[in-house]
């Protein structure tokens, strides 16, 4: 069989395997979801921006 091919059909079972993965360790209490939300990393400190925000401007 061609390479592709078999890549196709495993990609489900792969996808299956990370949800069950991910269910088994929200039952412990781990959390396994992303690590970059919106450009910042979660569980990272945001720093301050010495620029003001829009909202600091217009005040």
């Amino acid at each position: 069989m061609r390479p592709y091919v078999l890549a196709h059909e495993q990609r489900p079972r792969r996808q299956q395997q990370a949800r069950r993965l991910a269910l088994a360790f929200a039952l412990d209490g781990i959390d396994v979801g992303p690590s970059v939300i919106h450009g910042h990393r979660v569980g990272t400190p945001v720093t301050p921006t010495s620029t003001p925000t829009p909202l600091e401007a217009a005040a």
